[in-house]
């Protein structure tokens, strides 16, 4: 067991809002074994952020997800239950979602269910199980953890755990600058032979990206995204067809840079759109 990236990655979990950990959570379910995942958030996702499908007892299923961030008590199950009953019921979503394959709703908290929250879950599964319906699934937040930690592709748990410690311990610190953070992703560079060890870089630019957003350094959070699409296109440019795995992560790099990107930009004001006004308010101050 190791505690200490087990440690780090629930501290990322609990301080994740909620679409933050969008990109994360596709690139969790690529990493296991997930295909054909859509994103789905909206004002139209009848209770379904996500879509994929996958293998449930060696059966693909049609899978659906609703993802939430922080503890979820009965309050908040409320409205849970509603979208889950969404999803059971409702098979409007995609295109891509296959209404003929076994259909899975699997609930998704960074947080845990918490007092009557937990024995409510229960009993509409077993609510469920007895009408024979869609079979309902919870991840909390230690199941993600395990799935983070110990995934065979984006397992954060290894040899190289004690540089990540190192480069969150320097953000930790405000010791961090944007020459030492491109430093540091130049390890997700891989050869084109071992793209999938990618699913781990991505993992962990959205760990450091997360953790650089607490410390107020949007600014390097969406370098961050940028270092990972490089990393991606390096890893797997030359062959004549693109590696999916390569694409894939770039997009999820992209995805990183917008998301905080929009950050540095919903913090602008007007002086920082002027040319002279933003040199101005950065001027060293002269003795």
């Amino acid at each position: 067991m190791s505690s200490m990236i087990e440690n780090v990655i629930g501290n990322y979990l609990d301080s994740l809002e909620e679409r933050e950990f969008d990109e994360p959570f596709m690139s969790l379910l690529r990493a296991n074994g997930f295909t054909d995942i859509h994103f789905l958030h909206g004002a139209f996702e009848f209770g379904k952020d996500f879509i994929a499908r996958g293998l449930d007892g060696g059966v693909v299923c049609q899978f659906c997800f609703q993802t939430k961030a922080g503890n979820i008590g009965i309050g908040n199950w409320g409205e849970a239950r509603r979208q889950i009953d969404e999803m059971r019921t409702n098979k409007i979503a995609h295109a891509a979602f296959d209404r003929n394959l076994p259909i899975r709703a699997v609930f998704v908290t960074t947080g845990r269910l918490v007092g009557a929250a937990r024995a409510a879950s229960q009993e509409y599964r077993e609510y469920l199980r007895n009408l024979g319906e869609v079979d309902f699934g919870v991840w909390e937040r230690e199941d993600l953890i395990e799935r983070m930690t110990y995934s065979p592709e984006i397992g954060l748990a290894g040899n190289f755990e004690g540089q990540l410690h190192a480069i969150l311990g320097k953000i930790d610190a405000s010791q961090i600058d944007l020459l030492e953070l491109e430093r540091f992703s130049r390890r997700w560079i891989t050869s084109p032979d071992s793209s999938e060890t990618l699913w781990r870089s991505a993992m962990e630019a959205s760990v450091i990206a997360n953790r650089l957003r607490l410390k107020d350094r949007l600014d390097l959070a969406s370098y961050t995204g940028l270092c990972l699409t490089r990393a991606a296109w390096a890893s797997t440019h030359g062959p004549d067809t693109p590696d999916p795995v390569g694409i894939a992560v770039a997009d999820a790099g992209q995805s990183l840079f917008h998301h905080y990107a929009l950050d540095v930009w919903s913090k602008c004001v007007e002086e920082n759109l002027k040319p002279l006004a933003f040199i101005h308010a950065h001027e060293i101050p002269t003795a």
